[in-house]
């Protein structure tokens, strides 16, 4: 009898515990999948294309090899961030702002200057994401006069100052049309990313660079 009572009561411990580890299971589960979802309304995975934005991001060339990177949709841009914009065509473009509504900007032998909105005087501004190889200041292109930025748009940069497309060529563009900003644990993270988006695959929208 005593056998059968305990041979109850061992079961009954047994039973108990696997629920106790299905439950804690399942709540882990859940708590994960409300993470992923509230990431993903947050944040979306892009891969650049292009050579615009060296060497702060390398694009995929022939379609191979390129940096994954995540924009977040749920913020504003300030000076000196990476943003996305959806283009009047429907594509898109990745770029750095350098100047928002009412800033004057100027570049003499890619040095950029701006005179900010209220100022009267113009600063030589700090790049220190540029390389002297993406920026020569012999090209033309490197330099410019002095323009004023439209109110309600910016005036948008890529790294790579010697082949970029960007507002010396396409002028100011619209803040609305902003998709997201890329935030900065995602750029030192970005090695980490591209790993993990290259070896499994995954879909993301390709920015040109």
């Amino acid at each position: 009898m005593w056998n059968s009572v305990g041979a109850g009561l061992f079961e009954r411990r047994r039973a108990s515990k696997l629920n106790y580890i299905v439950n804690a299971a399942l709540i882990l589960l859940v708590l994960f999948l409300v993470a992923e979802i509230s990431f993903n309304m947050r944040y979306t995975s892009i891969l650049v294309d292009g050579r615009s934005m060296l060497p702060t991001l390398v694009g995929a060339e022939n379609g191979e090899g390129g940096d994954f990177i995540f924009i977040d949709t749920t913020i504003s841009p300030t000076y000196g961030d990476i943003v996305v914009v959806r283009r009047a065509d429907g594509s898109f473009i990745i770029k750095r702002v350098v100047a928002f509504g009412g800033d004057t900007v100027k570049s003499e032998a890619g040095v950029l200057s701006i005179k900010y909105k209220g100022s009267e005087t113009f600063e030589d501004k700090d790049e220190p994401y540029l390389s002297p190889e993406y920026n020569r200041p012999e090209l033309l292109k490197n330099s410019f006069s002095e323009h004023l930025v439209e109110e309600g748009k910016m005036f948008l940069l890529g790294d790579n100052r010697n082949e970029s497309a960007d507002s010396r060529l396409n002028g100011d563009y619209p803040l609305k049309d902003v998709v997201g900003v890329v935030p900065e644990w995602a750029l030192r993270r970005k090695a980490q990313i591209t790993a993990f988006y290259t070896y499994f695959k995954t879909h993301s929208i390709q920015i040109t660079g």
